[in-house]
């Protein structure tokens, strides 16, 4: 999938009035209107800026990352990024330039969301009856979100950890007993963890079958 940017650059022409001997029209230089954009991309993605101008040709062209030119295919009416990276990340701009002057263009400002990773995943617990377990998952991405299953099923709201990083049961019953997963949620799109299963160890308090008392 290619996404494109196009900054489009607008100019009025300065007509003079007509005459026997008209002189030539003037050189007019490119204007831009302004308008920023930003365009939000996943990493390994191509990207492709372009501008239209209106002016008196010919143009000259110099694209610009965060306001430094850039070195590399920067020169003509598009510029292009082949696969995006973190450090694509920023403003885009183009100064369009010829022999009346030059103007700049509009920001087109690109964020590049991380892809969702999991780095760390959930991992098996054993616990007693009546103690606390906690699942924790760790990842990295860009506004990520969390959702905790339990056998496939959401994990009830009514647990305040069950969007959380973080998933505790904070009185462990036989009943919770099960496979645990989370689903990882960023811009870039969803990761399901690997299942971590809950063993419940159930104890029970001792129980006084007999009392006795001898004397001698």
């Amino acid at each position: 999938m290619k996404i494109k940017t196009i900054i489009t650059l607008a100019v009025s022409l300065v007509l003079t009035a007509f005459a026997i001997a008209q002189p030539a029209p003037p050189v007019t230089p490119p204007a831009a209107p302004p308008v920023d954009s930003t365009t939000a991309v996943k990493v390994g993605q191509a990207v492709e800026l372009a501008v239209t101008v209106d002016g008196t040709a010919p143009f000259s062209y110099q694209w610009k990352k965060n306001g430094t030119n850039i070195s590399t295919n920067a020169t003509g009416s598009k510029y292009a990024i082949a696969a995006v990276s973190t450090t694509s990340a920023g403003d885009y701009t183009v100064t369009v330039s010829n022999s009346a002057g030059s103007t700049t263009s509009p920001k087109a400002t690109l964020v590049v969301n991380l892809p969702t990773v999991i780095t760390a995943q959930p991992k098996a617990l054993s616990a007693l009856t009546g103690t606390a377990a906690k699942f924790t998952v760790t990842a990295t991405g860009t506004g990520l979100t969390f959702q905790w299953q339990k056998d496939g099923v959401n994990v009830a709201d009514t647990n305040a950890s069950a969007k959380t990083a973080s998933l505790t049961i904070p009185v462990v019953a036989p009943s919770d007993a099960a496979l645990y997963t989370v689903i990882v949620t960023g811009a870039a799109g969803p990761v399901t963890s690997s299942p971590a299963p809950l063993v419940v160890i159930q104890v029970t308090l001792p129980t006084i079958t007999s009392f006795t008392t001898t004397v001698k």
